[in-house]
């Protein structure tokens, strides 16, 4: 009788554990909505506004573009209202959202101004025309159905030690919140205007014409 109380009381152990196991459950059996990642990604060559202008041709570093902790973390983010953020539990970055951003306008910057000379931070002793940097404040879709990109952004001129602009851009596009590939894809869509937006500040500067 011991004997086979005990092997009873292992048996039920034993599929306590199976039902606890993350995506298991004895009624719903595995997690039907399996976990995606999705990257940015830049414009295509169709969406690039370049310029052939030889004064626009310069180095560029990129970053940092400090992001808000809110989005330091794998998963896609929605705002759902003023001050409630909710994050998916299938839809996520496949690498981190500060490091994407970051490449991803750096790579449209080099396509809008027409040059290859374009380095990430952080570097090293790397001679630069010019330096876009800023404070990245919203970068999520939201419930009015729309993705935002927020963000106070600089650009500094390293030889003069001068600041030659600072903006705060507002962009948006319209997207269907519930479809995490178009999410993805209107938020990179986003770099592409960000990255029109600093390549036309480039063009205009005075010292770029020097």
């Amino acid at each position: 009788m011991t004997k086979n109380f005990g092997t009873q009381l292992g048996a039920l152990a034993l599929l306590a554990s199976f039902a606890l196991a993350p995506g298991c459950s004895l009624l719903t059996g595995p997690d039907p909505t399996p976990t995606r990642f999705f990257l940015l990604t830049p414009m295509s060559e169709k969406e690039v506004a370049g310029s052939a202008d030889p004064a626009a041709s310069v180095s560029l570093g990129v970053g940092p573009f400090l992001l808000p902790p809110y989005l330091e973390r794998p998963q896609m983010a929605r705002r759902t209202a003023a001050n409630e953020v909710v994050f998916s539990a299938a839809d996520r970055w496949a690498e981190p959202l500060d490091k994407g951003f970051q490449r991803i306008l750096g790579e449209n910057l080099a396509a809008a101004l027409d040059t290859p000379r374009i380095v990430l931070f952080p570097w090293y002793k790397t001679p630069l025309r010019w330096q876009v940097k800023g404070e990245v404040l919203r970068f999520e879709a939201d419930q009015a159905g729309e993705v935002v990109l927020q963000c106070i952004w600089t650009l500094y001129d390293p030889a003069a030690d001068r600041y030659e602009t600072t903006r705060h851009a507002d962009l948006r596009r319209p997207v269907d919140v519930g479809d995490a590939d178009a999410v993805a894809a209107a938020l990179s869509a986003l770099l592409g205007d960000l990255a029109d937006e600093v390549a036309k500040a480039i063009r205009a500067a005075p010292s770029s014409r020097d």
